[in-house]
């Protein structure tokens, strides 16, 4: 998106030509990066790395050594390291990894929610990860008082081996089909 920006005739042409695709870039890397690292330490960490590693290609369009040149004249070198430098990047680096951040937290969250279809008053307790990922868990608890949901997140937490604390119901307390999140990062 950040490259496409590069070529945008429309109005605002010339911000979206240059500083546009700056904050694109920044994302981009953002989610290159959590595509291999997906810890929640990750989601605070990759932003500030993409941010340190783009600032230091910023500097060297300062430093034209040979080598350095030599990665400039060809498509890609130019695409990565850039020709010229401009503070006026750096604000629109700090936007791309802000925004970067914002997206991987909400990516972490929605790879912590499972969808959990709950039977109560089952004979045996277990949990059957269906093919499209869903869980459906049978309880032995009736689904009285929050007896059910107390048997759920016992159960889960021994299954995901965490805690009981990082199991939480977020949606569909009384209800037989549930959103659970489940922080998996000890």
């Amino acid at each position: 998106m950040g490259f496409l920006f590069k070529y945008y005739p429309g109005p605002g042409r010339e911000w979206f030509n240059n500083n546009g695709a700056a904050v694109f870039y920044e994302i981009f890397w953002c989610l290159f990066a959590f595509w291999f690292f997906k810890s929640r330490t990750a989601v605070v960490q990759i932003p500030i790395w993409v941010f340190v590693i783009t600032c230091i290609l910023e500097f060297l369009q300062l430093w034209h050594p040979p080598i350095l040149e030599a990665m400039r004249a060809t498509l890609s070198g130019r695409l990565l390291l850039g020709t010229t430098f401009s503070w006026w990047d750096f604000p629109h680096y700090v936007l791309g990894c802000i925004l970067g951040w914002l997206w991987l937290r909400k990516l972490r969250e929605i790879d912590n929610a499972k969808k959990v279809k709950v039977k109560p008053n089952s004979k045996q307790q277990k949990v059957e990860e269906q093919v499209d990922g869903t869980l459906t868990v049978y309880l032995k608890s009736p689904p009285v008082d929050g007896k059910a949901n107390e048997e759920l997140i016992k159960l889960l937490a021994d299954k995901f081996d965490v805690p009981k604390s990082y199991i939480n119901i977020k949606s569909g307390l009384s209800s037989r089909q549930k959103l659970i999140e489940i922080n998996t990062d000890i």
